[in-house]
């Protein structure tokens, strides 16, 4: 069931999925399977090799793009702004603000990271002082334990004398 003359390469869905669907499905196949636009060399030579993978056959040029289509919406939006000369001062006046506002910023991050540092150490310290007091139980008990027999040795001993 490859494809019929009204619904095109869809026919393979048969009546599932409904029209809408495989409406846009045979629009976005058609539109795949055409040849687009070289961005190097501007041949109408593109094809797509895998998804948003594609390569020109004129000039052998391999690049990414859209699933697809070679070039996306966001992708021609960002070339629109950067090729704009008010985009780029704009980018300058961004990467050049006040040293007084990353400054407070940076200081209010390194707080909030320097109080996350402390109270993790505050929780290690309690961990290895919780295991400290165990250890020291555990030694007493031994000691105690040692002392015990000791004594029941010494008494035996004085009992057999």
């Amino acid at each position: 069931m490859s494809g019929t003359k009204k619904v095109g390469s869809a026919g393979r869905f048969g009546s599932r999925y409904g029209r809408g669907i495989r409406k846009r499905i045979t629009d976005i196949e058609n539109k795949q399977k055409e040849k687009h636009a070289c961005p190097k060399c501007s041949f109408t030579a593109v094809k797509r090799l895998n998804s948003g993978v594609y390569i020109c056959k004129k000039c052998n040029n391999k690049f990414a793009g859209g699933a697809y289509l070679p070039a996306t919406m966001a992708g021609g939006l960002i070339k629109k702004m950067v090729s704009q000369k008010k985009f780029a001062p704009a980018q300058l006046e961004a990467v050049k603000a006040p040293e007084e506002v990353v400054s407070a910023a940076d200081a209010k991050a390194r707080a909030v990271k320097d109080a996350a540092d402390k109270s993790k150490k505050a929780e290690k310290k309690e961990k290895q002082d919780v295991k400290r007091a165990k250890r020291k139980e555990a030694e007493k008990e031994k000691e105690s334990e040692k002392e015990v027999e000791e004594e029941e040795e010494e008494t035996e001993e004085e009992n057999e004398e």
